[in-house]
């Protein structure tokens, strides 16, 4: 597939969780956060404008030096700010190419639904996002951005690395 994308009409939503509000889920020497902003500063440097690039973090204490020296807004990785992101702002978007990235846990359901735990979890209240229903969400007529490359590294799971290249 050969896919041409104007920097200036790329987005990014770009997600790294290692510190979750239920301790026991958190990453031991982390790596989410510092791989999310590594992609967020190579579409930096293929032109994307930061305006364009959502970056959400919730960092481990010890790798806050990293966030400290990002030069994008770092936002929160809680599963309201990624909803209001991808339905307020992405879904309101008009481009080219969408990359979405995400670090962090997720699982699959009994119903082979794959979802992505957000940093706000806890054992009673499973926040998180139902990555079917989002690509459902990116290929439909409702979404202006028409080509999308999703990363998940995720670790934990039957699915620890997955690429999923969507085309409308």
């Amino acid at each position: 597939m050969q896919l041409r994308a104007e920097p200036k009409r790329t987005y990014g939503l770009v997600v790294g969780i290692e510190r979750y509000h239920e301790a026991g889920w958190n990453v031991p020497g982390g790596g989410q956060a510092e791989d999310a902003l590594r992609f967020a500063r190579w579409l930096r440097a293929c032109g994307v404008p930061k305006e364009n690039i959502r970056l959400c973090l919730s960092s481990l204490a010890e790798n806050e030096h990293l966030v400290g020296e990002c030069v994008l807004t770092v936002e929160s990785a809680t599963e309201q700010n990624l909803y209001d992101i991808v339905t307020n702002f992405l879904s309101l978007q008009s481009g080219d190419l969408l990359y979405i990235f995400w670090a962090g846990h997720g699982l699959i359901s009994a119903e082979r639904e794959r979802r992505l735990i957000c940093a706000d979890a806890t054992k009673q209240s499973w926040l998180n996002l139902d990555l079917n229903s989002l690509l459902l969400l990116l290929g439909s007529d409702r979404f202006g951005i028409r080509h999308h490359v999703c990363i998940i590294a995720c670790g934990g799971t039957k699915w620890s690395r997955m690429l999923i290249l969507q085309r409308v």
